[in-house]
């Protein structure tokens, strides 16, 4: 806790989010693909985590073994669950998004959008990316050549794995050739470019920011077996070097690219995983939360056993001491996670079962508040816990945070969420005579005699929010589309 007061002010109380605290609300708002991102990067950075496959016979016993161990976890700051640390987090994500206003619906608003498409310069490929850079340097005709068919010759990565004889062969390049095209692909971005593998790409690329020397550079030269086993405490035996200083090295590893050539060919389309799936078998809904991209983590045995020797040095028994700490509250807090989605897709099952069993039209109106009163969490643990989350159903993949949201009572006081009545609003519409479409008046009485009382600017503001156009347009366009 921390007390501020000075002239002319009044005592105020704040408290200060730890990094062990941030870390696990990072953790609950992750989406899995993201978590499995956030785990890789722990496990290259602490040595006392490792990884084990999920095909593992093993594995339900270790994890029962480490769910022991953090209960005697003496780190206080794991209970991240603390309710008022949360109400005190500043970064408050926004679950809703605005209704957007729709474009004009005709032949000019066409024109201008189909123009703004064509207007587009197209992604450059790999292949030319790379002869624009080479271009630069004003190779010679034979030289472009053997240039181009090298930059051929490279696998996704950007790795060139045939030799370069065989590779003179195929193409009828001398070799001299094809060494000067190959010392002039090494030179250009991102290093590590025409590689025959990751230990020859991790050090151009240290040599290209002028680290050939470092102990990062030695480690991967040297000891390259070691540093794939992470195995830190011979790394620091075999250049007499402390713990610390050996996790430095590898934490700048840890920032090199192990396949350059990718960054020219990353896929720009996201990729819905959901985090939860809702399915009926044999007449039970059934809750299966998505493990596939989570890494089944445990605590190196190897590492523990570290810290019952005498001869380790104070300096090291801390450092081993601390990785260890973190290792369990990394284990926790991934646990933490899952409990927390857990429990709100039983909460949204139990409160939004007409939607699993019907669709969207039977969705009720739903408040984080209600679900984090029920779980007795605040809401923001709610908040964190559906952001950025996908839930696969028998109606489909929908947002988390799409069963959420306000609504309104029907005559027989039945509570419908504002998605139910845009799908209705819909449905109405996909219905009507492409000849006499409805106006919004016609759609606020067809609500009202399902006992559905809304405005009709309420119902214009849905119809909007749904993309679909007023009446006149919707007329003119299905007239002109020949539907």
């Amino acid at each position: 806790m921390q007390f501020s007061l000075g002239p002319g002010q009044e005592q105020i109380q704040t408290q200060t989010l730890t990094p062990q605290l941030r870390q696990a609300l990072n953790i609950l708002q992750a989406p899995a693909m993201e978590l499995q991102s956030i785990v890789a990067q722990e496990l290259q950075n602490n040595p006392m985590l490792e990884e084990l496959p999920i095909s593992n016979q093993s594995i339900e016993a270790i994890s029962n073994n480490e769910a022991e161990q953090s209960k005697d976890a003496p780190d206080a700051e794991m209970e991240f669950s603390d309710e008022r640390a949360l109400t005190q987090m500043s970064e408050d994500w926004n679950d809703y998004y605005a209704d957007s206003q729709p474009a004009e619906y005709n032949n000019q608003a066409e024109e201008r959008r189909q123009h703004f498409f064509d207007s587009l310069p197209s992604e450059l490929t790999f292949y030319q990316q790379l002869l624009q850079q080479a271009q630069l340097d004003n190779p010679s005709e034979q030289l472009q050549e053997a240039f181009e068919f090298l930059v051929g010759s490279l696998d996704e990565r950007g790795f060139l794995t045939s030799e370069l004889d065989e590779l003179s062969q195929i193409s009828g390049h001398s070799i001299d050739l094809m060494e000067e095209a190959l010392a002039l692909l090494e030179s250009l971005d991102p290093p590590g470019l025409g590689s025959k593998n990751l230990q020859e790409c991790l050090l151009a690329q240290l040599k290209r920011s002028q680290k050939a020397e470092s102990s990062s550079a030695r480690i991967i030269r040297d000891h390259f077996d070691l540093l794939l086993r992470n195995r830190i405490l011979d790394l620091s035996k075999a250049l007499n070097l402390n713990l610390a200083e050996v996790q430095q090295a590898l934490e700048l590893i840890s920032t090199l690219d192990p396949a350059p050539g990718r960054r020219f060919s990353e896929d720009q389309n996201q990729i819905v995983e959901p985090d939860i799936t809702i399915s009926q078998y044999q007449g039970e809904w059934k809750i299966t939360l998505n493990r596939r991209y989570i890494p089944q983590l445990y605590l190196s045995p190897y590492y523990k056993s570290l810290l019952t020797q005498t001869n380790l040095k104070n300096q090291d028994h801390g450092y081993i001491r601390r990785k260890l700490q973190a290792g369990k509250f990394l284990i926790q807090a991934i646990d933490q996670r899952q409990n927390t989605l857990e429990r709100i897709a039983k909460s949204i099952l139990k409160r939004q079962k007409p939607f699993f069993e019907a669709g969207l039209s039977k969705l009720r109106p739903l408040t984080m508040a209600e679900v984090a009163k029920e779980l007795d969490v605040h809401e923001t643990s709610i908040s964190r816990g559906v952001a950025n989350k996908y839930i696969s159903t028998p109606h489909g993949v929908f947002p988390l945070k799409n069963f959420f949201t306000a609504g309104y009572q029907d005559s027989k006081g039945e509570a419908l969420a504002n998605t139910s009545i845009k799908q209705k609003i819909a449905d109405l519409i996909t219905s009507e005579d492409p000849r006499r479409p409805y106006s919004d008046q016609k759609i606020t009485n067809a609500l009202k005699q399902e006992g559905i009382d809304i405005a009709r600017r309420t119902v214009a503001k849905y119809r909007e929010a749904l993309g679909i156009p007023a009446a006149s347009l919707r007329k003119k366009y299905q007239g002109t589309s020949g539907n």
